[in-house]
């Protein structure tokens, strides 16, 4: 094969030529992402219905629900949360069940129960967790600007986020939105003999768009249409509702048409200053740093015509993760040629060091194509792979040339020389290629969401294994055939250097042949000794190593039933924490909207919670400081937030600082079931105390709810029937007039 090789060296040089060009062709286009796509085998089915007390909840649509998902084929696991307002249902399949289909069992299921359900809850959503879809950055924009010139802001910097290509979706969040609403006076309803349905029902018959299907005039042909949607809201007011005698009755007869903003459900501020958001989230397998590159010029050429003293600032910015570690891999490439050409110039002198360090970029280069056409991306793990499998790279290509060298120094020809030299040691390459390849190999088949996640690993080791073991055995013979040179000098400069080394190194081996018993003896011991060191001093064990946080995040829970600004006093007792912390840059709240969990499925609205996320300095600065020191202040500042969180009355508060990797839920949770779920609760709440004993066990919480305190009306059917209403139609006034329409 060698022979072949050497004899077609032009093809061999094309190829070689080809690899270089394909492979940084594909480098700088293979997509950047900051984790590796993971395919979750959840799927969620939420039904809301609106203003229903949990247990309602749990009555009328999560259990109807439950009995007809339980027996969905490949289900592994079922748990269900009946909130206010809302019933979510988590359904867990099996690792190899493919999802598609999955979803659609559910879906059926879904259509069979919906028959069960109350007929005014809204219609069941079944959807995947896909966490590749959650926000790549969040854009906050603040400033000494009201809300709603904040949220015209916001609303523009969505359009144009969203019409980038590879974004998925750009959504905005606070700010206040505008309503227009017809507060009727019940006194004046009553003086004409009106309800609230003769109200709704004049105002909706006149708001209209209808078509009117086509007519012909003479040769041309039109569309018609009724346009007959309001357009200002004095209209509203004109809005005739009921002839009484011979006048009309309008609806400024009998109430106030009022442009205004609805109710206030959350507040959002950044470092104090009233703020809106806009999170961004990109489409699978696009490239993260060019999608998030175009999103920060867009907001920095919109700044520029945003009123003094508005700004804004990127959170949560995937990217800046992302370019830290292709710098640190092109650094470490770098560095690997540097070291490798210097060590192998002492050895076989500067023109045979080279044969070395071109198999380093050839093989990156084979192995970024590889990793392309399987379709992997270069994320997280994919990045951290490669440097790892760096220092591996070389093996193969000393190992082949310090033998061609051997052989030349012989007096062999170069072509001889390279044949038969590649010929030796082409087997004890290809072999000790197969060890660490059969040592990673096992990972690939490993299963479950972890398993897709690191998973990545094996496969990219791999992939550049058996692409350098391609550049040691096809490509350098072929090289050293044409530009190897002998170089005695250097070979007696490198004998009488390391000259000293080989005597001790021969006496040692001579004394452990001689003593073999003793020898063996102390490699057992020093085997045990460490086995048994590891045991004493090991500082424990974990999945994932704990790193430096970029962010952390703060959950706020005031007891349910708390309305919106007495959440929002805690959370100002908490901004006023944060303010006083020097080693915090960045952090904004968003006061009733989910926290915790919840918050990855939307921006659920809860009065009694709010979120808060917060950016550290060092992330933004180039810190004088060493990387310890800065790791050491941050994780300090975080324990210094809990700290002083703890002592807050009026909510339960969790801070928990950014982790990398796959959304695995907590290092530990204990689940207590039973059939009475107040008696869980209970056990829950004693069990939680309990824990809280244990050293090093912080923020702990549980997910027990007794749901919002509730005022129950009771018609009276009797007096209803005697002016002609009945339960239905007056619980529909009700909803009416203290919710809306």
């Amino acid at each position: 094969m060698f022979a072949f090789l050497v004899q077609h060296r032009p093809t061999v040089m094309l190829v070689v030529l080809c690899i270089t060009v394909f492979g940084a062709f594909t480098y700088i286009k293979l997509p950047r992402e900051a984790a590796p796509e993971v395919e979750v085998p959840y799927i969620m089915v939420v039904t809301p219905y609106i203003g229903v007390a949990p247990k309602d909840i749990e009555s009328l649509v999560t259990m109807p629900l439950e009995t007809e998902l339980s027996g969905v084929k490949d289900l592994k696991k079922m748990t269900s949360t009946s909130a206010e307002g809302a019933s979510m249902i988590f359904l867990e399949f099996e690792p190899e069940v493919v999802l598609s289909d999955a979803m659609q069992r559910v879906r059926d299921r879904v259509n069979r129960g919906k028959s069960e359900l109350p007929k005014d809850a809204e219609e069941p959503d079944v959807r995947e967790l896909n966490f590749s879809e959650l926000p790549i950055m969040i854009v906050t924009i603040a400033g000494p600007a009201d809300e709603e010139q904040l949220k015209k802001i916001g609303e523009r910097l969505e359009d144009d986020f969203g019409a980038v290509k590879g974004v998925l979706e750009a959504k905005l969040t606070g700010g206040r939105t505008r309503e227009i609403r017809v507060q009727i006076n019940p006194h004046r309803l009553q003086h004409y003999s009106l309800s609230m349905n003769d109200v709704i029902g004049a105002i909706s018959a006149e708001n209209v768009n209808i078509p009117g299907g086509d007519v012909s005039a003479g040769a041309a042909n039109y569309l018609l249409r009724v346009p007959g949607e309001f357009t200002a809201a004095s209209e509203i007011e004109d809005v005739a509702v009921k002839r009484v005698g011979d006048r009309p009755v309008f609806i400024r007869d009998i109430g106030e048409v009022i442009d205004g903003f609805a109710d206030r459900s959350t507040y959002s501020r950044m470092n104090g200053q009233p703020a809106v958001s806009v999170s961004v989230s990109k489409r699978t397998g696009e490239n993260l740093l060019v999608v998030a590159d175009r999103i920060k010029e867009i907001a920095a050429e919109h700044e520029k015509s945003w009123p003094e003293g508005v700004t804004y600032q990127v959170l949560g910015d995937q990217s800046r993760f992302i370019r830290d570690i292709v710098t640190e891999l092109e650094n470490n490439i770098a560095t690997a040629l540097i070291l490798v050409i210097a060590v192998i110039l002492f050895f076989m002198g500067a023109r045979n060091s080279l044969f070395v360090a071109v198999s380093i970029p050839l093989s990156m280069l084979l192995g970024y194509i590889l990793i392309w056409a399987f379709g992997m991306t270069l994320n997280m793990i994919v990045l951290f792979s490669l440097i790892l499998a760096l220092g591996m790279l070389v093996d193969n290509a000393i190992v082949l040339v310090e033998n061609i060298y051997r052989h030349v120094e012989e007096g062999e020809d170069l072509v001889t020389a390279s044949v038969e030299g590649s010929k030796e040691v082409a087997g004890a390459v290809a072999a000790s290629t197969a060890t660490t390849v059969a040592a990673f190999l096992p990972l690939v088949f490993w299963s479950g969401i972890m398993g897709q996640f690191m998973g990545y690993m094996p496969k990219t080791v791999i992939i550049v294994l058996v692409s350098s073991l391609f550049v040691a055995v096809g490509i350098l013979p072929v090289l050293t055939s044409k530009v190897m040179k002998r170089s005695k000098t250097v070979r007696d400069k490198a004998q009488r250097g390391t000259g000293g080394l080989m005597g001790r190194y021969r006496a040692l081996l001579s004394w452990s042949i001689r003593h073999r018993y003793i020898t063996a003896l102390l490699v057992t011991s020093s085997l045990v000794g460490t086995i048994m060191a590891y045991g004493v001093l090991n500082h424990g064990t974990e999945f994932l190593p704990d790193t430096e946080p970029d962010q952390a995040s703060i959950a706020i829970r005031a007891p349910d039933g708390t309305d919106l600004e007495e959440t929002d006093r805690v959370v100002r007792e908490v901004e006023a924490i944060l303010d006083a912390e020097e080693n915090v840059d960045v952090y904004v709240i968003e006061t009733g909207v989910a926290a915790g969990g919840s918050a990855l499925f939307g921006s659920q609205a809860a009065a009694n919670q709010a979120r808060i996320t917060v950016d550290f300095l060092k992330h933004r600065t180039k810190a004088k400081e060493g990387d310890k020191v800065r790791i050491e202040n941050t994780r300090k500042t975080i324990a210094s937030i809990r700290a002083a969180a703890c002592k807050i009355a009026g909510a339960t508060i969790t801070v928990e600082k950014r982790r990398m990797g796959p959304r695995v839920g907590k290092p530990i949770a204990v689940e207590v079931s039973g059939d009475n779920f107040e008696e869980a609760g209970k056990i829950a709440a004693h069990v939680r105390r309990d824990l809280s004993a244990i050293a090093g066990a912080t923020d702990l919480n549980d997910d027990y709810r007794v749901g919002r305190p509730e005022m129950r009306l009771r018609i009276d059917r009797g007096a209803a029937k005697r002016v002609g209403a009945s339960t239905g139609a007056v619980a529909s006034t009700i909803r009416t007039a203290v919710a809306g329409t």
